[in-house]
């Protein structure tokens, strides 16, 4: 049941990042068409979704096992320690995957502000799935109070 309530979030996560990178595509876009925000939002679907699934999945099993660990109990101290971790791991699965997909090209040519740029739409997309899993999670100061009282 776990695993398929993650491959929601990574379903859903997919689709948010998606439309927000067309978006952002089409509004820095000189010559505004229909097809402007569609394919972008498309062509960023295709990578992050296998990026989310593959890396996002096992990033969050990481994540919560780290965080269970820790004695950490404020609501607070929990969210920004795993707004880090999440962060990171994007950053770190952003950039394996853009090494895979430049070794599958046929090279490493990829310009210092393209590498930057990678690095941040992981980062980006891995925040997206950290808010997505809170929301359906129902976790932290936002939970419904017969949840905070099982615990």
């Amino acid at each position: 049941m776990k695993f398929i309530k993650l491959m929601i979030i990574a379903l859903l996560s997919t689709i948010i990042f998606s439309i927000v990178m067309g978006g952002m595509n089409y509004i820095t876009m000189v010559s505004k068409s229909p097809e402007g925000f569609i394919v972008p939002m498309i062509f960023f679907g295709m990578y992050a979704a296998p990026a989310y699934v593959l890396g996002g999945i096992p990033s969050y099993f990481f994540i919560e096992k780290i965080c269970s660990k820790m004695k950490v109990t404020s609501y607070i101290s929990v969210y920004f320690t795993k707004l880090f971790l999440y962060g990171l791991a994007g950053i770190v699965i952003s950039f394996i995957f853009t090494l895979l997909l430049t070794a599958i090209e046929g090279g490493f040519f990829l310009l210092p502000n393209e590498f930057v740029a990678y690095l941040f739409c992981g980062f980006i997309a891995a925040l997206t799935f950290y808010h997505v899993a809170l929301v359906l999670n129902q976790e932290g100061p936002f939970a419904p109070k017969d949840k905070k009282e099982k615990e």
